[in-house]
């Protein structure tokens, strides 16, 4: 049907799609043999700026867009990295699906590290940012859901640019999943590549690191990490640098805070990270996330009160390993006093029949966060609202968000 509307040449401006599409997502139940579709409607797209492309596999080539002039923020999310049916993973035709230029925006998403990738199939991603100076928003998120242990290095794309390649609009920049840019060298030597490009970006305001599944703690001085990264207020890194980051003037103007690693095998892993705040540590701080997965680590009530008092103003608060004892857990939510939302789900409180129900537990964190308004699941599909009345009575009603 889009097809047959964009060929009409005799449609008024006002019901043109040509004229009017600006954005388009292609999802859902999209298939295959529907691609052939997107010869015709895509060059007849004049004013396309943005793209989205979230089907579970890609295309041989995307030299369709080439002729959207206007085109600036590509996001290409597929679903699988290996989706060919004739074995052939799409990662292997990079240099075909990336020729794209002058962007502004520009995301590449994908779980399940095939066990053939290797970092060079990134390479073609150095043409993109180098045919596009006016970057803004650089995200790459290449998960390792397998918990296969493969992982990618940021540093391999970046070190091709060279040591005067700069991106003067640059804001936001994301290395997320099984990211391994070599903390050590990172850590250490200020001439490190991906260090380099970060020192030369100092307008960067959201920054985040992936971490892969295994890796040694290595610590880095606080001062010298404040000093690459002087305008960033939202970060995500793994838990051995944000322990520095914590004990730097960084601490100061953070507005929210991610520790990325995927697990933790120890049941004391963010004891550092605990010890590093004090009082008021983390006074801009509103979101605070904990992405690690449920395995052997279960959260302290210690931790999530030094987070807390550490973080006054908190009003997002994210983790999704379970708790090691619910009352306990409880009563350090106390110090969440402005905290509006929590993601959350019933696995990681309920254990051994206590507490008796989920909404035992929504009125137990009512009373304690006298600001929440949402408890999320992390899909962030559905929830839980708390409403109050002028008596102070508290209702729940179950939302569906966008």
């Amino acid at each position: 049907i889009l097809a047959d509307r964009c060929l009409k040449d005799n449609m008024p401006d006002a019901l043109s799609v040509s004229v009017h599409v600006k954005c388009l997502t292609l999802g859902g139940s999209i298939q295959k043999k529907d691609m052939r579709h997107l010869k015709t409607i895509v060059p007849r797209l004049v004013h396309l700026n943005c793209l989205y492309w979230k089907l579970g596999f890609m295309p041989k080539n995307l030299n369709c867009f080439s002729r959207c002039s206007e085109l600036h923020s590509v996001h290409l999310w597929p679903k699988s990295i290996s989706t060919s049916s004739k074995g052939q993973d799409w990662i292997e035709r990079l240099p075909q699906l990336l020729r794209f230029t002058n962007l502004t925006h520009f995301s590449l998403k994908s779980p399940g590290i095939s066990h053939k990738f290797n970092f060079s199939q990134l390479e073609p991603l150095a043409p993109l940012l180098q045919s596009s100076p006016n970057l803004e928003f650089i995200v790459l998120d290449l998960q390792d859901t397998n918990r296969s242990g493969q992982t990618y290095s940021p540093t391999v794309l970046l070190e091709p640019l060279g040591d005067q390649f700069v991106l003067p609009r640059l804001h936001t920049l994301h290395m997320l999943g099984s990211a391994d840019p070599g903390w050590v060298g990172f850590a250490s030597n200020p001439t490190h590549p991906f260090r380099a490009f970060l020192a030369r970006h100092p307008s960067i305001r959201d920054l985040a690191v992936g971490c892969p599944l295994d890796t040694d703690d290595i610590g880095m001085d606080p001062d010298d990490l404040a000093h690459l990264l002087p305008s960033v207020k939202h970060l995500a890194l793994p838990s051995f640098m944000c322990e520095p980051a914590i004990e730097s003037q960084l601490a100061l103007q953070l507005e929210s805070l991610a520790i990325s690693d995927p697990l933790f095998h120890d049941e004391d892993a963010l004891d550092p990270v605990a010890e590093a705040m004090g009082i008021s540590t983390l006074p801009n701080l509103r979101k605070l996330a904990i992405w690690a997965e449920p395995g052997d680590f279960e959260l302290r009530a210690g931790v999530v009160e030094a987070l807390t008092l550490a973080a006054k103003g908190l009003e997002e608060l994210e983790f999704r390993a379970p708790v090691e004892d619910y009352s306990e857990f409880i009563e350090a939510m106390s110090g969440a006093e402005n905290l509006r939302q929590i993601k959350l789900v019933p696995s990681q409180v309920m254990k051994f029949g206590l507490p008796f129900s989920w909404r035992a537990v929504l009125e137990d964190l009512a009373e304690m966060c006298p600001r929440l308004e949402i408890v999320v699941g992390h899909s962030g599909i559905d929830g839980c609202q708390i409403l109050r009345n002028d008596d102070g009575e508290v209702y729940f009603e179950e939302v569906v968000l966008d």
